[in-house]
């Protein structure tokens, strides 16, 4: 029963401290990104910051895939992918608008020859009103729906209790035994 009251007592603390706490805007995005399987090969498509970016590795090790040439269109625009680092093909100053995007990859990897159609999706819905565009980050986080010490309170209460059930159990054992 004094646990009980112990914690109708931290209920008022807990809501002052909750109240206290600044709420914080948070923006998160993660990138319009896409995923395909070319043979042995896997490609991502990653469209960022007016980026059309192809991560290309073999499906069953995750060895990057060097030396391919890659020509995306998009918008019955075509444009040349180039190797930027070892399985990463990037192309700048792509504008695709929001929505559904058929992304048609021609690409010659290990002497094969083949085209793909790729559907990306691209959100319109930044903040930044241009799709595809990263907004700024504002550095601040969102308060936590409960505070730390509410939970580390709420602990040791659990463990002193847990304790004190024991302790009452064992004194109680000894006092039959006696």
């Amino acid at each position: 029963m004094p646990l009980f009251a112990l914690g109708v007592g931290l209920l008022p603390a807990a809501g002052r401290a909750l109240a206290e706490e600044e709420t914080a805007p948070r923006a998160i995005y993660v990138a319009p990104r896409a995923e395909v399987r070319i043979g042995n090969q896997e490609a991502v498509l990653v469209y960022i910051d007016r980026k059309l970016m192809v991560f290309l590795q073999r499906y069953v090790d995750a060895v990057p895939t060097t030396g391919a040439k890659i020509e995306a269109t998009a918008d019955f625009v075509p444009g040349e992918l180039k190797e930027v680092a070892p399985g990463v093909y990037s192309g700048t100053d792509w504008t695709l608008a929001g929505g559904r995007n058929d992304i048609e990859l021609n690409y010659t990897i290990d002497g094969k020859t083949g085209t793909v159609t790729v559907p990306l999706m691209i959100s319109s819905a930044t903040g930044t009103g241009t799709p595809g565009m990263l907004p700024a980050a504002t550095g601040r986080l969102p308060k936590p729906a409960i505070p730390g010490y509410v939970l580390g309170i709420a602990a040791l209460a659990t463990y002193l209790a847990v304790m004190l059930l024991f302790i009452w159990r064992g004194r109680r054992l000894l006092q039959r035994t006696v």
